[in-house]
């Protein structure tokens, strides 16, 4: 501590006394005078106590230091840093701005007034204090910016831009003030000239990566999508892994000018990244329909073929091969490759749903049973395991262990009123089936309890408890019911 404390104050003194040699390099023979002296300990004195945090002690040490010596501008900066200390911002900026006065080209008084001026909720004063250290100081980009930071405070964004736009005149080109004027521009809702800025950031490095990414992003929202795939794939040419990229492409919108034809070439080959290919066969996924013409599906599948030789058992390239067949309609060779997937990678939930769903709408109650506790073992909280799990043992004849995971997915559904209500409907049909009619009414009862839309599927679970026995629900709201894969 005291180590510490005699560096700081040997930094005070320096400040205050401006010694010349250690700015020029040359040696100091001046002779100090004992009044020098005596003024210089008193200086040490105040700033020791304020060191030592006796703040009202160090305020009235430098306040009569002041009255002494009136022309020593840190003794002003000084006070006002106890000031500040001290909550009472008026008198912090009113010495300061003495200090400034005193020695309007020392940065360091300029930027603490104009952050005291923020404090006291006065940006616009900040802004123009930092002007004036540009005037000081032109080479120093620190003032343009802090202006630049102050105006946009005090919601004069033009006056913002015009001092950054000095700035660029004077320092030169700046990645960090092209981006500010970015910002700017996109808050006032001038996107070409928002582009234009990052454009400038980008020739400056060609491989600002996050830059590109935003580019990209508002060509996507201007509606230029060729635009903006020109720039994931710029990206994804020194970074073919970049994960932001890749998924910009899948995501972008298609533009009809690609067939499967146009990127067999990129998919035979073993070379290229697996996730670039996966990013330009996603689009076709997604407009592929099982109404396509049969020329269409041929391609659609010659391209998926191509993916898995050149990638042979990779789950990618199985999953995305599942994916492109359910688009197309079939669903078993979706299945097949759904479950070729789960063999190698077991950690993708979408790849179980799929395949749980298929299993169960083909009637494979006793594999949906084998695949729903399997997976469970790798996402125990996820609810729509359950309900599966539950139906396909109730389809299958194991009526109690079916009420005992509808009862878990009841539990699991917390406060989502409808997937509770269903599960509790679900029970009451069990119950009808295992001959305990007063046990389903309990749980109908229960479903009918919460509150929310009226549901056809419990309207017709209330029949079924009436009649006391179970009867096929009407396909007319069973097919538009949210639950419907269930319930058919």
């Amino acid at each position: 501590m005291q180590n510490k404390l005699k560096y700081l104050l040997a930094l005070t003194i320096l400040l205050w006394t401006g010694i010349a040699a250690a700015q020029t390099g040359e040696k100091s023979h001046k002779r100090y005078t004992e009044a020098e002296i005596s003024a210089e300990a008193d200086f040490i004195e105040a700033e020791s106590a304020f060191i030592l945090g006796k703040q009202d002690d160090a305020r009235q040490k430098f306040e009569d230091f002041i009255k002494q010596h009136p022309d020593v501008p840190m003794a002003y900066y000084q006070l006002a840093r106890i000031y500040d200390a001290q909550n009472d911002t008026r008198r912090a900026i009113l010495n300061v701005s003495k200090a400034v006065k005193l020695d309007p080209e020392n940065k360091w008084f300029v930027i603490a007034k104009a952050e005291l001026l923020e404090k006291d909720n006065r940006p616009l004063e900040a802004a123009q204090t930092m002007q004036q250290l540009t005037r000081f100081h032109p080479n120093d980009d620190l003032g343009y910016k802090k202006a630049a930071y102050y105006f946009l405070l005090a919601q004069k964004p033009h006056e913002a831009l015009d001092i950054l736009d000095k700035a660029l005149q004077v320092i030169g080109p700046d990645p960090e003030i092209f981006y500010r004027q970015h910002v700017i521009y996109l808050s006032l809702g001038q996107p070409k000239k928002a582009i234009e800025a990052l454009r400038k950031i980008i020739h400056h490095n060609p491989k600002a990566t996050e830059h590109r990414l935003q580019l990209a992003e508002i060509y996507v929202n201007e509606g230029k999508y060729d635009l903006a795939e020109k720039e994931y794939r710029y990206i994804l040419s020194y970074d073919p892994h970049n994960a932001a990229a890749l998924l910009g492409l899948q995501k972008r919108k298609p533009s009809g000018n690609k067939s499967p034809d146009d990127i067999l070439t990129l998919v035979q080959d073993p070379a290229t990244s697996i996730d670039l290919k996966i990013a330009e066969i996603v689009p076709l996924i997604r407009e592929a329909s099982p109404d396509l013409p049969q020329d269409k599906k041929d391609s659609h599948v010659r391209l998926i073929r191509a993916l898995l030789q050149a990638h042979p058992g990779h789950p990618k390239a199985t999953a995305t091969a599942a994916d492109m067949y359910f688009a197309l309609g079939d669903t078993g060779q979706a299945l097949d490759y759904y479950i070729q997937t789960l063999q190698k990678e077991k950690s993708v939930y979408p790849v179980w749903q799929q395949a749980i769903q298929l299993l169960f709408v083909n009637k494979r109650y006793d594999d949906v049973i084998a695949k729903t506790t399997e997976a469970l073992d790798f996402f125990p909280n996820k609810l729509q395991l359950y309900l599966f799990l539950a139906e396909a043992q109730f389809r299958s004849g194991q009526a109690q262990s079916a009420a005992d995971n509808y009862r878990q997915a009841a539990l699991m559904a917390g406060k989502n009123k409808d997937r509770k209500r269903f599960a509790l409907a679900k029970l009451a049909e069990v119950y009808i089936k295992l001959g305990n009619l007063q046990k389903a009414q309990q749980y109908l009862d229960k479903a009918n309890a919460l509150s929310g839309s009226s549901d056809p599927f419990v309207e017709h679970v209330a029949q079924e408890v009436r009649q006391g026995r179970l009867s096929p629900p009407d396909p007319k709201w069973a097919t538009r019911h949210r639950f419907a894969i269930l319930i058919l």
